[in-house]
């Protein structure tokens, strides 16, 4: 079992909202300018510049720039843009968190962050087992921000092969976090690591790091990794075959034909504007705000229950 937990240990907060997204009495914390970036990214990608302009109508903000500048901005006010976005979008709260941790990932990558996420680990495995240092490094700066803590281990076949599983086990203070993880892991696993990712809840047996935690949500995950090089190579060699059975049957008939043309390569995802404003702090101020909570009243409902699998 890999284990590596952060030097202030598991701190649970009981009274933080769900990932901004409920109806609750707002906390008394910040939220960096970044995140309203990615926010309107994932929005305008997703569901469109009206989309955007509708949510901006109905939160009173003439102006966007106003709040996508690098700095901290009062929770209440991305609370209530991503309220009106779930109304705008109409989409179910949890399929929208998984889109938006897919989102921040490949927003991550694309705007000069991918070396710090693959210098985490060569593959999926090692990323996990080294995600807890990462998480401790950035609340060292911001001792708000209250992290979940993740643990793995290994199943079969070995970390890095074409295919291979293994358990994560997860436990956070924050209900709702883990769909934006599980987004976040599936294309996390494809821009680093060039593969695929299926993920099947298990039941939340043999985890020190769930034993020991009073996390509101405590889940195990098998993960299953197989390699998109793999599968690639498997192609080519299926349209190769292809290729020649087309020939010899076009010889055979006694006449000749255009070749089915080959697949192109996928396009990498294009950069982000602004790419250069965003710095290294700026990412690590936008995540530990995303955790951060001082929160003095108890939320006022719950869209999501909290959860704790235990088989």
């Amino acid at each position: 079992v890999s284990q590596l937990k952060p030097v202030r240990g598991f701190r649970p907060c009981f009274n933080c909202c769900l990932y901004r997204l409920l109806p609750v009495t707002p906390c008394a914390s910040d939220m960096h300018g970044l995140i309203h970036v990615i926010f309107k990214g994932f929005v305008v990608d997703s569901f469109g510049a009206d989309a955007w302009a509708e949510i901006m109508k109905q939160a009173g903000i003439e102006d966007d720039s106003t709040i996508l500048e690098m700095k901290q901005y009062d929770d209440e006010l991305t609370l209530a843009a991503v309220q009106i976005g779930a109304k705008v979008a109409g989409a179910p709260v949890e399929d929208a968190l998984e889109l938006f941790g897919g989102y921040f990932v490949g927003f991550a990558a694309s705007n000069g962050f991918k070396p710090l996420l693959k210098s985490l680990g060569t593959n999926l495995f090692e990323f996990l087992s080294n995600l807890n240092i990462l998480h401790h490094n950035i609340e060292r700066d911001f001792t708000s921000a209250i992290f979940p803590l993740v643990e793995v281990k290994q199943g079969s076949g070995k970390p890095g092969d074409a295919e291979y599983s293994f358990m994560l086990f997860y436990a956070s203070s924050r209900p709702g976090m883990h769909q934006v993880l599980r987004g976040a892991l599936k294309k996390a696993t494809e821009v680093l690591f060039n593969a695929d990712l299926e993920i099947e809840e298990r039941p939340s047996h043999d985890s020190s790091v769930i034993a020991s935690s009073e996390a509101q949500v405590c889940l195990t995950w098998e993960l299953k990794v197989k390699s998109r090089a793999c599968q690639q190579e498997h192609a080519i060699t299926g349209a190769k075959t292809r290729r020649a059975s087309f020939r010899e049957a076009a010889a055979t008939h006694g006449h000749s034909a255009a070749l089915p043309a080959p697949e192109e390569p996928a396009k990498e995802e294009p950069k982000h504007k602004d790419a250069s404003s965003f710095s290294f702090f700026d990412l690590h101020a936008a995540l530990a705000s995303v955790f951060s909570c001082s929160c003095k009243e108890k939320p006022s409902a719950n869209l999501v229950e909290p959860v704790c699998a235990d088989g």
